[in-house]
């Protein structure tokens, strides 16, 4: 039994990667303005984390092929890196919710001004 032609299990692979890249391409777009307003790191710092941050989301699943291969299989695997990626994502955006009530919606601190 499938959905449009399709098994099942291909409707689950195309939502997982698509939370993937939703993670991925939206933790790269505020990685550097996090790291130089909020945590006022230089650009040299911020620079060189952003860049380890973007390798090792190339090279981790190299990491996750093998767990898959000789430990937990392809499907738990999936489903327990899935996991811990959504745990992360909602620490994120959990601790995100002082900041949207604090009245500054730009999201930069008070004495750094963005331009429009």
């Amino acid at each position: 039994p499938g959905c449009f032609g399709y098994p099942l299990s291909i409707f689950f692979i195309v939502i997982n990667e698509f939370c993937e890249r939703f993670s991925y391409y939206g933790m790269r777009a505020v990685l550097v303005i996090y790291f130089k307003f909020f945590l006022s790191w230089d650009d040299n710092l911020a620079t060189a984390i952003y860049h380890t941050f973007v390798a090792l989301c190339y090279l981790t699943p190299i990491l996750g092929a093998l767990v898959a291969d000789s430990w937990l299989g392809k499907f738990k695997t999936i489903i327990s890196l899935s996991i811990v990626y959504t745990v992360g994502q909602a620490v994120l955006s959990i601790s995100s919710i002082n900041d949207l009530m604090d009245g500054n919606r730009d999201g930069a601190p008070d004495d750094i001004k963005i331009p429009v």
